[in-house]
């Protein structure tokens, strides 16, 4: 915001003051760009082609990025080049979408910045819909459970103990015989 005097003076010497406020605000989105998705982890992109309407008909060096708060799974490529005037096919662009996880909205903003001018788009990432599979799912096995801890079998922990001949190793005597040898002479 930005407050301004207008002065008025009039050729027989009247003076008139006139306060002027400025206000700028973020300036609407040039359009929307719609990604779809073709699965989590794979990359889907739209390209277009972007025009300079320099004044002297050369091109212009540029900057395409993500505002801060867009999300990371966008990205622009290239960053940095130079946009063709008017008149030729332009410079493209490539907006990529790689998404992580299903139930995120994702949203970002795309600034593509020149000296004399500047563009921005809304960008969202639309996610395919989600398809659980179909089908029969497989038979149940005959038969024990090839994994012991499946197979419910009950363990006699006291019959296992008494077989063993010696300490084990969380003992503060690792390995000492359970049984003491007596000396009969």
């Amino acid at each position: 915001m930005h407050d301004v005097q207008l002065l008025v003076r009039a050729s027989t010497g009247g003076v008139w003051k006139f306060p002027i406020r400025f206000i700028a605000t973020e300036p609407q989105p040039d359009d929307t760009i719609v990604i779809e998705a073709v699965g989590l982890g794979r990359e889907s992109s739209v390209s277009f082609r972007l025009t300079c309407t320099s004044p002297n008909r050369h091109p212009i060096p540029y900057n395409a990025y993500f505002l801060s708060g867009s999300d990371t799974e966008f990205s622009v490529s290239p960053q940095t080049g130079e946009l063709l005037p008017e008149g030729t096919n332009g410079t493209l662009l490539k907006v990529a979408f790689t998404p992580g996880i299903y139930g995120k909205v994702y949203q970002g903003k795309l600034v593509v910045q020149t000296t004399e001018m500047q563009w921005t788009y809304v960008v969202r990432g639309v996610l395919p819909e989600y398809m659980p599979p179909r089908g029969a799912s497989s038979r149940p096995m005959a038969g024990p459970h090839p994994d012991p801890r499946r197979r419910m079998e009950k363990h006699n922990y006291i019959r296992h103990n008494l077989k063993l001949t010696t300490t084990g190793v969380s003992s503060p005597i690792k390995g000492a015989p359970l049984i003491p040898k007596t000396n009969h002479v």
